[in-house]
């Protein structure tokens, strides 16, 4: 019954109740439902990946299915593809890809529709194909890439400790300060160093600063005798 409410129903497993119906429970069948969208059928204009055989690792089309062991694809489409074949269903992957094409159309009518639904693009942003690009990298790659592989890898991971040291020092040091054991003696009691009046200017200077400090200099003796000169320079 699908509008059962009965508590004694187990939403895991079967349960038949006294009246002899069988109940599945409401919250079993929700998964099973939205299981339904996400299925992928052997059938005709779906893309597939071949795992095994001397084209593994392309993309082909199923153009015709022959029995529920065998089908027919065509790979001419992609790059370096199968030519049009039986191939066993346990060869393949399905993908999510489908080419909307009748049934056993021309190598030409196919490669158009590919190029019109752009398959390829849509592969390549799936985490299958970048996965499957990686293994490909990684095994032709020679020993000197490899190397730098491993050395930018230590780089990262020093680069990573020494940032998350950082902040973890700052937390603590902050966490200490907000909910660490406070001074039990009053601020107005501690003992606090003398404060000086006026900062020591620093004796090293740059010759630019030295030019800047005597022309700021003035001189309030002239400025009173109105000495000319002295805003003639200024």
């Amino acid at each position: 019954c699908f509008h059962c409410c009965c508590t004694r129903c187990d939403p895991r497993r079967r349960f038949t109740h006294s009246a002899g119906t069988t109940c599945w429970g409401i919250m079993a069948l929700k998964p099973r439902l939205n299981r339904k969208k996400n299925r992928k059928y052997v059938e005709i204009g779906r893309v597939v990946f071949i795992r095994f055989g001397k084209f593994r690792g392309t993309l082909a089309v199923i153009t015709d299915v022959i029995d529920q062991n065998w089908i027919l694809i065509d790979g001419r489409a992609f790059k370096r593809g199968a030519p049009r074949q039986t191939f066993n269903i346990k060869d393949i992957a399905l993908t999510h890809l489908k080419v909307k094409m009748g049934h056993n159309v021309r190598h030409r009518t196919l490669k158009e529709k590919v190029a019109k639904a752009d398959v390829q693009a849509e592969w390549d942003k799936t985490t299958q194909a970048q996965k499957v690009a990686t293994q490909k990298a990684k095994k032709n790659s020679t020993d000197l890439e490899r190397w730098r592989i491993m050395y930018n890898r230590r780089q990262r991971s020093w680069l990573i400790k020494a940032k998350y040291g950082k902040l973890k020092k700052k937390a603590l040091q902050t966490a200490k300060r907000k909910f660490g054991p406070k001074n039990p003696v009053p601020y107005k009691d501690r003992k606090h160093p003398e404060k000086k009046d006026g900062k020591k200017r620093s004796a090293k200077c740059s010759g630019f600063e030295k030019r800047m400090r005597k022309q700021q200099k003035i001189d309030y003796k002239a400025i009173a005798a109105g000495a000319k000169d002295y805003v003639a320079k200024i």
